[in-house]
């Protein structure tokens, strides 16, 4: 559990900071899908996310949408809520 919540946080944190840096470099907004289709790749790229269910990596990525968060979280604050 604790190494599917380290991945989400990993790819929560990546995807936030691609958005902030798409925006600041191009003033382009990238939305869920964006980075949902990036996913397969991303998968290919860190083998040890293959024991994480594309569900819990497309829950990652869609909670950046507009209103539901744009903060970084540490896996500490993620454990405390969970109570990991």
């Amino acid at each position: 559990m604790k190494q599917t919540l380290y991945l989400c946080h990993q790819l929560y944190n990546s995807a936030l900071e691609q958005r902030i840096r798409a925006y600041n470099q191009n003033k382009k907004s990238l939305g869920y899908y964006d980075q949902q289709n990036e996913l397969p790749a991303f998968k290919k790229e860190f083998p040890e996310c293959k024991s994480v269910l594309d569900r819990d990596l497309n829950a990652s990525v869609n909670i950046l949408q507009v209103g539901r968060g744009a903060t970084k979280f540490t896996l500490g604050e993620i454990c405390q809520w969970t109570g990991q």
